[in-house]
């Protein structure tokens, strides 16, 4: 997420340099150096757009567990509530409502609902 500083093609440029290194952990934290504020869908929509992502929402209910993906391209994630758990290359990360995570193309990643409540959460892949 972009903040006031502008700073939205640095923090691209990150993740395109964690993603091309596939350090330690590819599970990135890509608002490390961003202002946080409230969650608001449409904003977070339009910024992945212009950063190239497409941006939907989905739901999993308690104990829902998705195993063992693999996508040819990026893919971002950010919790809106409840509480994820997001795995890839045996790094797992359970990231608070408004962080978002990068996985990695080609990255095998799981994502699972930990939580007691249904957990939303959006999710976009990098548009060619």
């Amino acid at each position: 997420m972009v903040g006031e500083s502008g700073n939205g093609a640095g923090a691209l440029r990150r993740l395109q340099i964690a993603a091309e290194r596939r350090m330690e952990c590819v599970l990135r934290d890509s608002t490390a150096c961003v202002e946080r504020r409230m969650v608001n869908r449409d904003q977070i929509a339009t910024e992945w757009s212009a950063r190239g992502f497409s941006c939907d929402v989905w739901a999993d209910p308690v104990g829902q567990r998705w195993e063992d993906f693999t996508h040819a391209t990026d893919e971002l994630v950010l919790v809106l509530e409840g509480v994820m758990e997001f795995e890839a290359e045996g790094c797992a990360r359970r990231p608070p409502a408004g962080e978002e995570l990068l996985i990695p193309a080609g990255a095998v990643h799981s994502a699972r609902n930990v939580g007691a409540t249904t957990a939303r959460w959006l999710y976009g892949y990098r548009c060619d």
